[in-house]
């Protein structure tokens, strides 16, 4: 126990002061609706862009299918609200 007790007090004389000079810039642009993401590059050009694809989805899925399946899940979506 005195071992410890003696390390803490060594430790509590010792400050840091840390200071940064540098600026870290990014050379990716981020998205904007999940900003600490990258900007997905696939959604480009498409109606209703608002840059989210958090999985990554549309860099391994060709966009034409999965617009089609968007379309199609919105559909059965309203025919179900009517019953």
């Amino acid at each position: 126990m005195a071992f410890v007790s003696s390390g803490l007090t060594v430790l509590r004389g010792v400050q840091s002061k840390r200071t940064c000079a540098t600026k870290v810039t990014m050379a990716a642009e981020m998205s904007k609706s999940v900003p600490f993401l990258l900007k997905p590059k696939n959604l480009e050009g498409y109606a209703g862009n608002a840059e989210f694809d958090p999985l990554g989805i549309s860099d391994y899925v060709d966009m034409r299918f999965l617009r089609e399946a968007e379309l199609k899940h919105g559909r059965i979506c309203m025919l179900a609200a009517v019953g």
